[in-house]
């Protein structure tokens, strides 16, 4: 046997995976570039030097209230590396604790409990710090439209803040080209309204890992200006999770910076087309909604009628969207598609029921253990067989 060793979020915890192939089978592990991890003053230095903006101590200077904006699980942030330094910036300009509040940026998801927290934040900053989740139906201010016609409906909480920080990670995003920057407002801290026309009014061409004339990032970005956001503190991630590289500063020209070295960090060499690539969801795989971001090399990593396995630790099942939730009511009773698809969608996830991947992929087959993967793969392609291997599929691009 073969064996090819994939990091894993089990549960609320990082861990590895070992996957095991047929000796016969060629199996090329195709990897992002990555980086090493920043040390702690690392960190200090780049938070300290922000691009195209004043430091954030300085920022802090004559405010009252701040509002940190954090993502939530469902992006592959190390916020407790950041968060700490945040704060010991805001203090040097005058803002202690008590005059902090974090919301957690949870779009249109579910909200976040005690154990979310305590892993996003850290224990200690989870327990002294006072922590709300975003509501998008409720504690909404209006503050006008952007130029394509986006209403404006803000967190009532973020609004009222005179400082407004934004924490998050610069990945590929099939919809955005990469996350981070202005995207912790919109749609972190809008309306459920706010989100749904940016997400289906505005007309975009979206590619995961490539950004430029994306007229959805553009009103996002309009959209955080006009709210008011200060300061960005965005991580690009390396293949552990770990902060690779600090971007702070203003949320178009300091995420530009982290694009364009997520680009370095993210981009894997060319793939050719293997009979089965094996995708790896890690880091973003709470959650089966976000599957889609590790399957960006289907078409062009196999060939006609091969195989894709998505490997999707998905230890919350198939997670929460509000706006996923109305589409879907909306396309109840419409025809469904019966064509079958050229390539085979294998799932690998032990957290699954069936009827959730199902949902989101109607020709899909879901097994729950490896060796049936294998004997699976082994019965539509025999004993010679190529196989691609993305390990954290999700996070790298071309």
């Amino acid at each position: 046997m073969t064996t090819v060793v994939v990091p894993y979020a089990a549960w609320y915890g990082d861990s590895e995976l070992a996957l095991e192939f047929p000796a016969e089978w060629e199996i090329s592990v195709h990897r992002l570039r990555d980086a090493p991890a920043l040390s702690g003053d690392e960190i200090r230095s780049a938070l300290a030097s922000p691009i195209g903006s004043k430091p954030l101590s300085r920022l802090a200077e004559g405010r009252k209230r701040a509002a940190i904006i954090v993502d939530d699980l469902t992006r592959p942030t190390p916020a407790h590396r950041a968060l700490p330094l945040v704060l010991e910036q805001l203090r040097l300009g005058g803002l202690r604790e008590d005059h902090v509040r974090v919301v957690m940026g949870i779009a249109a998801h579910r909200p976040m409990v005690g154990v979310d927290l305590e892993k996003k934040l850290g224990p200690e900053l989870a327990d002294s710090l006072e922590v709300s989740n975003h509501n998008p139906y409720e504690n909404l201010v209006s503050i006008g439209s952007s130029t394509r016609g986006t209403p404006i409906e803000l967190n009532a909480d973020v609004y009222e803040a005179d400082l407004m920080v934004g924490v998050g990670s610069i990945v590929p995003h099939p919809a955005g080209g990469f996350g981070g920057g202005g995207k912790i407002v919109l749609p972190g801290v809008v309306s459920m309204t706010t989100i749904e026309y940016n997400h289906s009014k505005i007309p975009y061409v979206g590619r995961h890992g490539f950004i430029d004339g994306n007229a959805l990032r553009m009103d996002v970005e309009e959209v955080a200006c006009k709210a008011g956001l200060d300061i960005i503190v965005n991580v690009v991630v390396n293949e552990r999770r770990e902060v690779a590289g600090l971007f702070a500063g203003d949320l178009v020209e300091a995420h530009r910076k982290g694009v364009a070295f997520g680009k370095t960090i993210y981009g894997t060499g060319p793939l050719g087309k293997a009979d089965i690539l094996v995708a790896n969801a890690y880091p973003i795989d709470s959650e089966f909604l976000q599957s889609g971001k590790a399957l960006w090399a289907s078409a062009e990593a196999t060939v006609e009628n091969g195989t894709v396995v998505l490997v999707d630790a998905a230890s919350e099942g198939f997670g929460h969207h509000y706006l996923v939730e109305r589409q879907s009511r909306e396309r109840r009773g419409q025809t469904q598609r019966t064509e079958t698809p050229s390539r085979k969608l294998l799932v690998y996830s032990p957290s699954l029921a069936s009827t959730a991947v199902k949902r989101a992929y109607p020709h899909a087959q879901l097994l729950r253990s490896w060796p049936e993967v294998v004997e699976e793969l082994l019965n539509r392609h025999g004993r010679k067989a190529t196989v691609t291997v993305l390990p954290t599929a999700s996070i790298q691009c071309p």
